[in-house]
């Protein structure tokens, strides 16, 4: 999975390849009126937004790595997974700033 940004004047182009084994992935293209994404069906039966871009003009994209058994241990409330980060800046739930 690879993202570009285009800058031109105030306008930003966001693009992004989405290359998956179409046998492993169960996915769809969803449009709404407040963001775009590639909803990836997960054992949870959600299409979930990992990859994608809202209104904002933020866009996310959850690189597929094989987890660490290490990373499963919160020290506080406020950890998340990447993924719940991922997903909840393409959803506008959160900002850049509070993503960082």
């Amino acid at each position: 999975m690879c993202t570009r940004f285009v800058y031109r004047g105030s306008d930003v182009i966001t693009g992004f390849n989405f290359d998956i084994s179409l046998a492993k992935w169960n996915h769809q293209v969803i449009k709404e009126k407040e963001r775009f994404y590639i909803g990836i069906l997960r054992p949870d039966g959600i299409r979930h937004s990992y990859h994608g871009v809202n209104q904002n003009g933020n866009a996310g994209t959850l690189l597929y790595v094989h987890g660490s058994p290490a990373g499963a241990y919160l020290e506080s409330p406020d950890c998340m997974t990447i993924a719940d980060l991922t997903e909840q800046f393409i959803q506008a739930q959160i900002t850049f700033d509070a993503a960082l």
